[in-house]
Protein backbone atom coordinates (compact mmCIF):
# COMPACT_ATOMS: atom_id res chain seq x y z
CA UNK A 1 0.00 0.00 0.00
CA UNK A 2 2.79 2.64 -0.92
CA UNK A 3 4.89 3.57 2.19
CA UNK A 4 3.07 3.04 5.38
CA UNK A 5 5.16 5.60 7.37
CA UNK A 6 3.31 8.79 8.34
CA UNK A 7 5.66 11.78 8.11
CA UNK A 8 5.42 14.55 10.68
CA UNK A 9 5.22 18.06 9.20
CA UNK A 10 5.21 21.66 10.41
CA UNK A 11 2.25 22.66 12.54
CA UNK A 12 -0.58 24.32 10.66
CA UNK A 13 0.57 23.14 7.24
CA UNK A 14 -2.31 23.23 4.76
CA UNK A 15 -2.89 20.15 2.67
CA UNK A 16 -3.73 21.48 -0.76
CA UNK A 17 -6.72 19.25 -1.32
CA UNK A 18 -9.31 21.96 -1.73
CA UNK A 19 -7.17 23.93 -4.16
CA UNK A 20 -5.77 21.52 -6.73
CA UNK A 21 -3.81 22.95 -9.64
CA UNK A 22 -3.81 21.70 -13.24
CA UNK A 23 -0.48 20.04 -12.49
CA UNK A 24 -1.93 18.01 -9.62
CA UNK A 25 -1.60 14.26 -10.26
CA UNK A 26 -4.95 12.85 -11.27
CA UNK A 27 -6.60 9.81 -12.77
CA UNK A 28 -7.75 10.21 -16.35
CA UNK A 29 -11.09 8.44 -15.81
CA UNK A 30 -12.99 8.23 -12.50
CA UNK A 31 -16.33 6.58 -11.76
CA UNK A 32 -18.01 7.06 -8.34
CA UNK A 33 -21.29 5.34 -7.53
CA UNK A 34 -23.21 4.88 -4.29
CA UNK A 35 -23.26 1.26 -3.09
CA UNK A 36 -26.54 0.39 -1.38
CA UNK A 37 -26.07 -3.39 -1.22
CA UNK A 38 -25.77 -3.39 2.60
CA UNK A 39 -22.97 -5.92 2.19
CA UNK A 40 -20.38 -6.07 4.97
CA UNK A 41 -17.40 -6.93 2.79
CA UNK A 42 -15.41 -4.16 1.14
CA UNK A 43 -12.19 -4.00 -0.84
CA UNK A 44 -9.75 -1.48 -2.22
CA UNK A 45 -7.03 -2.84 -4.45
CA UNK A 46 -4.35 -1.25 -6.64
CA UNK A 47 -4.33 -1.96 -10.36
CA UNK A 48 -1.43 -1.50 -12.79
CA UNK A 49 -3.03 1.77 -13.98
CA UNK A 50 -5.23 2.82 -11.04
CA UNK A 51 -7.44 1.49 -8.25
CA UNK A 52 -10.69 -0.40 -7.82
CA UNK A 53 -12.70 0.15 -4.63
CA UNK A 54 -15.91 -1.73 -3.83
CA UNK A 55 -18.31 -0.84 -1.00
CA UNK A 56 -15.87 1.51 0.75
CA UNK A 57 -16.58 4.48 3.01
CA UNK A 58 -15.18 7.96 2.29
CA UNK A 59 -13.18 7.63 5.53
CA UNK A 60 -11.38 4.63 4.09
CA UNK A 61 -10.54 6.56 0.92
CA UNK A 62 -9.09 9.37 3.03
CA UNK A 63 -7.15 6.87 5.11
CA UNK A 64 -5.49 5.48 1.98
CA UNK A 65 -5.00 8.85 0.30
CA UNK A 66 -3.22 10.42 3.29
CA UNK A 67 -1.77 7.30 4.95
CA UNK A 68 -3.43 8.01 8.29
CA UNK A 69 -5.41 6.10 10.91
CA UNK A 70 -9.11 6.75 11.47
CA UNK A 71 -8.49 8.43 14.83
CA UNK A 72 -6.35 11.09 13.10
CA UNK A 73 -9.30 12.30 11.01
CA UNK A 74 -11.30 15.00 12.79
CA UNK A 75 -14.70 16.64 12.15
CA UNK A 76 -15.83 14.13 9.52
CA UNK A 77 -19.55 14.31 8.66
CA UNK A 78 -21.59 11.30 9.76
CA UNK A 79 -22.14 10.01 6.23
CA UNK A 80 -18.36 9.55 5.84
CA UNK A 81 -18.63 6.40 7.94
CA UNK A 82 -22.18 5.29 7.13
CA UNK A 83 -22.37 5.61 3.35
CA UNK A 84 -20.44 3.37 0.97
CA UNK A 85 -19.27 3.83 -2.60
CA UNK A 86 -17.82 1.96 -5.56
CA UNK A 87 -14.89 3.81 -7.11
CA UNK A 88 -13.04 2.94 -10.30
CA UNK A 89 -10.12 5.19 -11.20
CA UNK A 90 -7.84 4.65 -14.17
CA UNK A 91 -4.89 6.38 -15.82
CA UNK A 92 -3.65 6.01 -19.37
CA UNK A 93 -0.16 5.33 -17.98
CA UNK A 94 1.04 2.82 -15.36
CA UNK A 95 0.55 4.06 -11.80
CA UNK A 96 3.05 3.40 -9.00
CA UNK A 97 2.07 2.91 -5.38
CA UNK A 98 3.68 6.26 -4.53
CA UNK A 99 1.40 8.02 -7.05
CA UNK A 100 -1.86 6.55 -5.77
CA UNK A 101 -2.10 8.78 -2.68
CA UNK A 102 -1.75 12.14 -4.46
CA UNK A 103 -4.11 11.01 -7.23
CA UNK A 104 -6.71 9.93 -4.69
CA UNK A 105 -6.41 13.31 -2.99
CA UNK A 106 -7.23 15.05 -6.26
CA UNK A 107 -10.20 12.72 -6.80
CA UNK A 108 -11.52 13.39 -3.27
CA UNK A 109 -11.29 17.13 -3.83
CA UNK A 110 -13.01 17.02 -7.20
CA UNK A 111 -15.69 14.40 -6.56
CA UNK A 112 -16.30 14.67 -2.80
CA UNK A 113 -15.64 18.39 -2.42
CA UNK A 114 -13.06 17.53 0.24
CA UNK A 115 -11.19 20.39 1.86
CA UNK A 116 -8.90 19.23 4.64
CA UNK A 117 -6.33 20.92 6.86
CA UNK A 118 -3.38 19.11 8.36
CA UNK A 119 -2.32 20.22 11.84
CA UNK A 120 -0.18 18.84 14.62
CA UNK A 121 -1.21 18.21 18.20
CA UNK A 122 0.97 17.01 21.03
CA UNK A 123 -0.36 13.59 21.96
CA UNK A 124 0.34 10.40 23.84
CA UNK A 125 1.95 7.85 21.48
CA UNK A 126 3.69 4.50 21.60
CA UNK A 127 7.28 4.14 20.45
CA UNK A 128 8.18 0.84 18.79
CA UNK A 129 11.66 -0.09 20.00
CA UNK A 130 13.92 -3.11 19.94
CA UNK A 131 13.67 -4.82 23.33
CA UNK A 132 16.33 -4.14 25.97
CA UNK A 133 18.45 -7.17 25.08
CA UNK A 134 18.95 -5.70 21.60
CA UNK A 135 17.84 -8.84 19.78
CA UNK A 136 14.67 -9.20 17.75
CA UNK A 137 12.91 -12.41 16.81
CA UNK A 138 12.26 -11.21 13.28
CA UNK A 139 13.49 -13.35 10.38
CA UNK A 140 15.26 -11.48 7.56
CA UNK A 141 13.07 -11.87 4.48
CA UNK A 142 14.22 -13.43 1.23
CA UNK A 143 11.72 -11.38 -0.76
CA UNK A 144 10.10 -8.00 -0.05
CA UNK A 145 6.31 -8.02 0.04
CA UNK A 146 4.17 -6.62 -2.76
CA UNK A 147 4.03 -3.10 -1.33
CA UNK A 148 7.77 -2.81 -0.70
CA UNK A 149 8.59 -4.19 -4.13
CA UNK A 150 6.15 -1.82 -5.81
CA UNK A 151 7.70 1.15 -4.02
CA UNK A 152 11.14 0.07 -5.20
CA UNK A 153 10.47 -1.15 -8.72
CA UNK A 154 7.14 0.42 -9.70
CA UNK A 155 4.00 -1.49 -10.73
CA UNK A 156 4.17 -5.25 -10.37
CA UNK A 157 3.58 -7.03 -13.65
CA UNK A 158 0.36 -9.07 -13.61
CA UNK A 159 2.33 -12.14 -14.73
CA UNK A 160 4.45 -12.05 -11.55
CA UNK A 161 1.85 -10.76 -9.07
CA UNK A 162 1.06 -14.22 -7.75
CA UNK A 163 4.69 -14.87 -6.80
CA UNK A 164 5.01 -11.70 -4.71
CA UNK A 165 3.87 -12.29 -1.11
CA UNK A 166 1.22 -10.08 0.53
CA UNK A 167 2.59 -7.87 3.31
CA UNK A 168 0.14 -8.89 6.04
CA UNK A 169 -2.33 -11.77 6.24
CA UNK A 170 -4.47 -12.03 9.32
CA UNK A 171 -7.46 -13.60 11.00
CA UNK A 172 -8.71 -13.00 14.53
CA UNK A 173 -5.72 -12.94 16.88
CA UNK A 174 -3.22 -14.12 14.28
CA UNK A 175 -1.00 -12.29 11.82
CA UNK A 176 1.54 -13.45 9.25
CA UNK A 177 3.92 -10.87 7.79
CA UNK A 178 6.20 -11.42 4.82
CA UNK A 179 8.88 -9.01 3.65
CA UNK A 180 7.69 -6.03 5.75
CA UNK A 181 9.66 -3.10 7.13
CA UNK A 182 9.59 -1.91 10.74
CA UNK A 183 7.73 1.19 9.60
CA UNK A 184 5.00 -0.99 8.13
CA UNK A 185 4.78 -2.89 11.42
CA UNK A 186 4.37 0.43 13.27
CA UNK A 187 1.48 1.47 11.03
CA UNK A 188 -0.19 -1.94 11.30
CA UNK A 189 0.02 -1.64 15.10
CA UNK A 190 -1.31 1.92 14.89
CA UNK A 191 -4.40 0.62 13.13
CA UNK A 192 -4.95 -2.27 15.52
CA UNK A 193 -4.25 -0.40 18.77
CA UNK A 194 -6.01 2.81 17.63
CA UNK A 195 -3.07 4.74 19.00
CA UNK A 196 -0.24 6.30 17.06
CA UNK A 197 2.86 4.06 16.96
CA UNK A 198 6.18 5.67 16.02
CA UNK A 199 8.96 3.49 14.60
CA UNK A 200 12.07 3.93 16.76
CA UNK A 201 13.65 0.53 16.06
CA UNK A 202 16.38 1.70 13.72
CA UNK A 203 15.81 -1.46 11.66
CA UNK A 204 16.35 -1.04 7.92
CA UNK A 205 15.64 -4.46 6.43
CA UNK A 206 12.57 -6.44 5.40
CA UNK A 207 11.40 -9.19 7.73
CA UNK A 208 9.09 -12.19 8.12
CA UNK A 209 7.22 -13.10 11.30
CA UNK A 210 4.14 -14.70 12.76
CA UNK A 211 2.27 -13.18 15.68
CA UNK A 212 -0.52 -14.62 17.82
CA UNK A 213 -2.46 -12.86 20.58
CA UNK A 214 -5.80 -12.65 22.34
CA UNK A 215 -7.95 -9.93 20.72
CA UNK A 216 -9.16 -7.12 22.96
CA UNK A 217 -12.30 -7.91 24.90
CA UNK A 218 -14.17 -5.13 23.06
CA UNK A 219 -13.30 -6.63 19.68
CA UNK A 220 -15.85 -8.57 17.68
CA UNK A 221 -13.09 -11.14 17.15
CA UNK A 222 -12.46 -11.61 20.87
CA UNK A 223 -12.58 -15.21 22.10
CA UNK A 224 -11.03 -16.61 25.29
CA UNK A 225 -7.53 -18.02 24.70
CA UNK A 226 -4.32 -18.58 26.65
CA UNK A 227 -2.46 -16.15 24.40
CA UNK A 228 -1.25 -12.75 25.69
CA UNK A 229 -2.71 -9.38 24.63
CA UNK A 230 -1.26 -7.79 21.51
CA UNK A 231 1.27 -5.49 23.21
CA UNK A 232 2.69 -8.36 25.26
CA UNK A 233 2.76 -10.66 22.22
CA UNK A 234 4.79 -8.09 20.27
CA UNK A 235 7.44 -8.13 22.99
CA UNK A 236 7.50 -11.86 23.67
CA UNK A 237 7.23 -13.08 20.08
CA UNK A 238 8.95 -10.33 18.07
CA UNK A 239 11.51 -8.95 20.52
CA UNK A 240 10.02 -5.47 20.14
CA UNK A 241 8.49 -3.32 22.85
CA UNK A 242 5.96 -0.49 22.89
CA UNK A 243 6.90 2.39 25.19
CA UNK A 244 4.62 5.31 26.08
CA UNK A 245 5.87 8.73 25.02
CA UNK A 246 4.59 12.11 23.86
CA UNK A 247 5.10 13.39 20.35
CA UNK A 248 3.47 15.72 17.83
CA UNK A 249 0.86 13.81 15.84
CA UNK A 250 -0.65 14.80 12.51
CA UNK A 251 -4.39 15.46 12.69
CA UNK A 252 -6.46 15.93 9.55
CA UNK A 253 -9.38 18.30 10.09
CA UNK A 254 -12.16 18.16 7.50
CA UNK A 255 -13.40 21.67 6.74
CA UNK A 256 -15.76 20.87 3.86
CA UNK A 257 -17.18 17.87 2.00
CA UNK A 258 -20.17 17.06 -0.19
CA UNK A 259 -21.77 13.91 -1.47
CA UNK A 260 -20.54 13.08 -4.97
CA UNK A 261 -22.83 13.26 -7.97
CA UNK A 262 -23.01 9.68 -9.30
CA UNK A 263 -21.88 8.91 -12.83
Amino acid sequence: MRTLLIGLVLSGLLVAVGAQTPASPRFDVVSVKRNTSNAEASSLRPEPNGITAVNVTPIRLIRVAFQVADFQIADAPGWFTSERYDVTARSTEPVTIAQVGPMLRTMLAERFGLRIVQRQRDSQVLELQVDRDGRTRLTPSQQPCALVQAQKDGPIAPSSARTVPPCFSSIAGSMTARGVTSGMVAQELTRRLERFVVDRTGLTGAYDFELKWTPDGNSADATPTDLPPLVTAVREQLGLRLVSARAPVDVYVIEAASRPVPD
